[in-house]
């Protein structure tokens, strides 16, 4: 095993520190969905991207990962005192707070390319990238984690999935 081999220890670590920075309260370090989403992103990612990039290898796994983490976890019940934060009197936890504010649970059939403040005027575009991105690479996009993995992984070519 190389230094840039992704593991489960490893994506714990990086779900707790720089990469996610979850808070322990939220998240046990054994809870059944760090392995299974660490599962599923070994079988989507290539592993040929191990071989000619292992550290790029290594962050899209984890990315892909703290992506899918982010669409499963839960909070835990009841939230820990005091809860993650408060909007408008409404008290949320680490996860549903992320689901939140990245429109996470919601769906837009497209990119924003041009808004307005007279108004409430937003004009939603699909750019060429795009086109040919399934349903499951769209909710992705929502998250900082899925992102990342998709940019480099549509940086590598058709090849891998993306095109």
């Amino acid at each position: 095993m190389g230094i840039y081999t992704p593991t489960l220890a490893g994506f714990t670590a990086w779900i707790f520190g720089a990469g996610m920075g979850v808070p322990p309260a939220y998240l046990a370090n054994d809870d059944p969905n760090i392995a299974l989403v660490y599962e599923i992103s070994l079988e989507t990612v290539r592993p040929a991207f191990a071989c000619f990039a292992p550290a790029v290898y290594q962050l899209m796994v984890y990315n892909l990962g703290g992506a899918y983490l982010a669409q499963f976890a839960q909070d835990p019940s009841p939230l820990p005192d005091p809860p993650f934060i408060i909007v408008d009197g409404v008290s949320y936890g680490f996860w549903s707070y992320l689901r939140k504010s990245t429109g996470l649970n919601g769906f837009v059939s497209g990119v924003v390319t041009a808004s307005s403040d007279e108004g409430t005027s937003v004009t939603l575009a699909q750019p060429r990238w795009a086109d040919n991105l399934t349903m499951g690479q769209l909710q992705l996009i929502n998250t900082p984690w899925g992102r990342t993995y998709l940019g480099w992984a549509q940086d590598a070519g058709t090849g891998w999935g993306l095109s």
